[in-house]
């Protein structure tokens, strides 16, 4: 099972300290073409800023990176990974801040190129000026793919993300199983559906549970799809974070994303759900709250047997 990109895609995530920003876009170019436009130090400088030094770092060095005229529009950065034409990880420290995780990978795509930034925050650093910023900067990358004029750098996105910043809902919930068991529940198609709206005898459910993986649940006599995109799923962490789309009868939900983190705690576990959207008041958030504590509430029904 695939997802479908549309031209761009924003999301939320991560916990309270760690916040995780993912901006995605769809660029009409090889991953080739759009590498050479990452990593060439001219053209770097076109669409996000200037390497202090001139020379395209490799692996391992630390470079300036300068993005405007004041004295402070500067980064710190370190090259921690490279994996031509498919990723980047950059260490990241903005003047003034501590050090952060910036991340970009590349994927082939009928039609041309699948790019994703996720930056990894800490809670001192400002998500809305760093969503809309790097909204910002790769609307440029592709005006400079496309052969366009530079626009006048502008983060029209800033309130968007203002507001998906200030809405975060958080629901938590005891599970009276071991961790393992509570993960397998949540990461794999066959484990959702057991208990994700099993009230429901027509649900249907598709989970590829993998970075870049789908999920799909539709409860027809409900009138309700939703899907989303995976954007981590960490085994290891028992951590899954996902896009979330809403679609029913009043119509389909934007920029939503969910983020499930497993803690053990003696043979259970504890279950945190952090759902993010760019709501203009409480009445979504307080419809998600409950949903969320009625399928938690099924699931710890289903792991007490």
């Amino acid at each position: 099972m695939t997802v479908t990109i549309s031209g761009f895609a924003r999301a939320l995530t991560g916990s309270p300290d760690r916040p995780v920003v993912d901006v995605v876009r769809r660029l009409a170019l090889t991953p080739a073409e759009v590498w050479d436009a990452l990593v060439q130090p001219e053209r770097l400088a076109r669409w996000l800023g200037t390497i202090e030094s001139g020379e395209r770092p490799r692996v391992g060095d630390a470079f300036g990176l300068r993005l405007g005229d004041e004295p402070d529009d500067r980064a710190d950065c370190r090259l921690l990974a490279c994996d031509a034409e498919r990723s980047l990880t950059i260490a990241w420290a903005w003047t003034g801040e501590p050090d952060s995780i910036v991340r970009v990978a590349l994927e082939p795509i009928d039609g041309g190129t699948v790019l994703r930034l996720r930056h990894e925050l800490v809670a001192s650093q400002p998500v809305p000026d760093y969503g809309a910023g790097w909204e910002a900067h790769l609307d440029g990358l592709g005006d400079d793919l496309a052969g366009l004029a530079p626009r006048p750098f502008a983060m029209l996105a800033h309130e968007t993300w203002t507001r998906m910043a200030g809405g975060v809902l958080q629901v938590e919930r005891e599970v009276t199983a071991p961790i393992d068991a509570v993960w397998a529940a949540f990461a794999s198609a066959e484990g959702l559906r057991t208990w994700w709206w099993r009230h429901w005898a027509d649900t249907t459910i598709e989970a590829d549970v993998r970075p870049g993986g789908a999920l799909r649940i539709v409860a027809p006599a409900a009138g309700i799809v939703l899907t989303g995109e995976v954007l981590t799923a960490d085994a290891a962490e028992h951590h899954l974070a996902a896009t979330w789309t809403w679609s029913d009868a009043d119509g389909t939900s934007v920029d939503e994303a969910f983020d499930v983190r497993l803690t053990a705690v003696g043979d259970g576990t504890h279950v945190t759900v952090r759902h993010s959207g760019p709501w203009a008041d409480d009445a979504p958030a307080a419809s998600y709250r409950q949903g969320w504590a009625f399928v938690l509430g099924e699931l710890a029904a289903v792991a007490a047997g």
